[in-house]
């Protein structure tokens, strides 16, 4: 199976380095990341499958949920999965409502939880491409 492209963004070093640990635990190796929304965006190509993202993204102009609906404006079919220390409800609530598969908070059993979410969304990308072969064979 072809690994998924994923953005990390997330303006922690460390927990990017946790975040990478996680998924190469999983052997997930196609990923790139990012301090910032701005530069995330700037950085469109490729277009990722999944992005993991922050809420707080420190001094950058966008916070996560801003990022997503810009980001999103240009790329639908992007899966998003917020990991965040952010505890608000209303910004979990919204995330969730703008389309993101999760919210996580960040801690230990945060990454397993992130570790399950981005391997049931691999498999749903991967499932859908095996659909859509399957379909353009006919």
């Amino acid at each position: 199976m072809n690994s998924p492209r994923i953005y990390i963004v997330d303006n922690s070093a460390s927990y990017k380095k946790i975040v990478i640990a996680c998924l190469e635990a999983l052997n997930f190796t196609n990923y790139k990341t990012f301090d910032d929304g701005e530069s995330c965006f700037a950085s469109m190509d490729p277009i990722p499958d999944i992005i993991i993202l922050d809420y707080n993204l420190g001094d950058g102009k966008w916070n996560g949920l801003e990022f997503m609906e810009e980001y999103s404006r240009n790329n639908k079919k992007i899966n998003y999965i917020f990991l965040s220390s952010s505890t608000k409800i209303e910004v979990a609530v919204e995330s969730i409502r703008m389309g993101a598969k999760d919210y996580i908070l960040k801690s230990k059993s945060g990454l397993t939880r992130l570790a399950k979410q981005v391997d049931m969304v691999s498999n749903a990308i991967q499932a859908k491409k095996i659909e859509q072969q399957h379909w353009n064979i006919i």
